[in-house]
């Protein structure tokens, strides 16, 4: 909070400095600090989830057997918990949620929040785990930045936009470079 409630904001005018104004509310949407102390809080969450994974209470995703357990992503101020669709896990997550928030003062916004299950879980579970988090939005079906958020079915027609777009964009590539111009 020293970084947020120790600074000060004047307005230049005509490259002269004017005013003296101090913020009430912490740092503005796109202040060039942001990403910075969001790194340094998630800190603490990134040490929480990997203490619990190597106690065994949660389960990361394991794209092999020599390569390393992934239990959470973070990208920006958005972050993706990774873990077995349990009773247990669900637990242990929002135990560590907890934990985070009572240690940096950051809680969960389970309105903005969405949970994503596999295909082989049960409604049972499923409805668990919603109830027990809070989260009552089941997600996977939208986009990400652009991407599908899950990634079932023919991977063909789920990327074929990408395929598309880059087609689309070396034609015109091709178009300009032949017609004597070429952009750099």
């Amino acid at each position: 909070m020293g970084c947020v409630s120790s600074v000060s904001y004047s307005v230049l005018i005509n490259g002269q400095p004017y005013g003296h104004f101090l913020p009430q509310r912490g740092i503005r949407q796109g202040d060039p600090l942001s990403p910075f102390l969001f790194v340094i809080c998630t800190e603490a969450l990134t040490h929480i989830l990997n203490q619990a994974e190597r106690c065994g209470k949660i389960t990361g995703i394991r794209f092999n057997d020599a390569g390393p357990s992934v239990n959470h992503l973070l990208f920006a101020d958005d972050t993706l918990i990774i873990c077995k669709a349990s009773q247990e896990e669900c637990s242990q997550i929002m135990h560590c949620l907890s934990q985070y928030g009572h240690i940096s003062g950051q809680m969960i916004n389970v309105e903005k929040s969405s949970v994503t299950f596999g295909n082989k879980i049960e409604a049972e579970t499923k409805d668990w785990i919603m109830h027990r988090s809070g989260i009552h939005v089941e997600g996977g079906t939208g986009k990400y930045l652009g991407l599908p958020e899950c990634f079932s079915g023919s991977k063909q027609v789920l990327f074929g936009f990408l395929k598309e777009k880059l087609l689309s964009r070396l034609n015109g590539w091709y178009a300009t470079k032949s017609s004597g111009r070429l952009w750099i």
